[in-house]
């Protein structure tokens, strides 16, 4: 039997996330299928083949591929975008990849099933169901807006604030645009047999008239844990380019002038210092990692924050962060998820 997997992100080489996830997934079917991931966006064109398992990546070098550039806008728009909703949209046509003439010229053949990682708007789905009889699947990650305006009532309860009127307003807004964007993400998926990652996206995609729905919990491979002595006094940080990771990044950087005895890291995106002056010693920023440092620097530390604000699907650091046996502080937008 032949599978072919699409997604929108490059998984050469599996990045810690969603990345490993599919990689993992693909890895351990192809000790009984034929499979072929098929993957699009930032990266170089490259091939790789090992026994059943091939996966082609149709880098930014390729002609036409259509990807999501983001880093032409400044972060504030994006940010403002992201809480109304509208950067959503049109991220279906941008993030949609190879056209059919494109996938044809790579020859790949027939295939019995092809699963496609959503969100976004490919149309070879289609193509192969209508020509060759492919089972479609949709490997389905719900997504939407932001969600810590879910949450604004209980906080302002918790900080003694009254809800202004414009916040009432926002409210609508949220409302509005929460329900055009699933719609829009609805409208780009080509079966109605929806394979979901985690119980909420189950529960949000249940509610959708003639869908067929199946939860299976997500397959990693953490690989052993590693024989490495945690140091009670290191707190690490996974931050991100948004809103609230930048924020987040400002407290720690507080925090830890003002904590001398521990030792904050902060790996993934690293926001722009300006006062160079303010990190202090005990504060190390690690930017992106190589998978053995990021196992490593997990390993060695004593808690994991991720204050996240959205996320879709399985949230592959926390699962990893779990499989180590460490404290992890996070928000209830990815808590939800399990």
């Amino acid at each position: 039997m032949k599978l072919l997997i699409l997604y929108h992100s490059n998984i050469l080489p599996p990045k810690p996330g969603a990345d490993e996830h599919i990689y993992t997934t693909a890895k351990l079917l192809s000790g009984t299928y034929n499979v072929t991931v098929l993957t699009w966006g930032s990266g170089i064109s490259k091939r790789l083949e090992d026994t059943n398992l091939k996966i082609i990546h149709m880098g930014s070098d390729s002609e036409a591929v259509a990807t999501v550039k983001y880093g032409k806008i400044p972060g504030f728009i994006m940010d403002i975008l992201s809480y109304t909703g509208i950067r959503y949209i049109p991220f279906l046509r941008k993030a949609r990849g190879p056209s059919i003439k494109q996938f044809k010229r790579l020859n790949l053949g027939f295939f019995d099933i092809a699963i496609r990682i959503s969100y976004n708007n490919n149309r070879i789905l289609k193509y192969l169901e209508k020509f060759q009889g492919t089972k479609i699947i949709e490997f389905a990650l719900v997504s939407g807006l932001p969600h810590y305006l879910n949450n604004k009532n209980k906080w302002l309860v918790y900080t003694n604030n009254s809800s202004a009127l414009s916040s009432e307003i926002l409210d609508i807004v949220h409302k509005i645009m929460s329900r055009m964007v699933f719609w829009f993400y609805v409208s780009s998926l080509s079966s109605h047999n929806v394979i979901a990652v985690s119980e909420y996206d189950k529960l949000v995609l249940e509610k959708i008239k003639n869908f067929k729905v199946e939860y299976i919990p997500p397959l990693h491979n953490f690989g052993d844990r590693l024989d490495i002595h945690s140091d009670q006094n290191s707190i690490l940080f996974f931050s991100g380019n948004d809103l609230s990771a930048r924020i987040a990044t400002e407290y720690i950087l507080f925090i830890s002038r003002k904590l001398k005895n521990y030792n904050f890291y902060i790996t993934g995106f690293i926001p722009n210092i300006n006062d160079k002056s303010s990190i202090s010693s005990n504060m190390h920023l690690c930017g992106f990692l190589e998978d053995k440092e990021f196992h490593e620097l997990i390993g060695r530390s004593n808690i994991i924050i991720m204050p996240l604000i959205s996320g879709t699907g399985n949230q592959t650091k926390v699962t990893e962060a779990m499989h180590w046996g460490k404290p992890i502080i996070t928000t209830s937008a990815i808590a939800c998820e399990f």
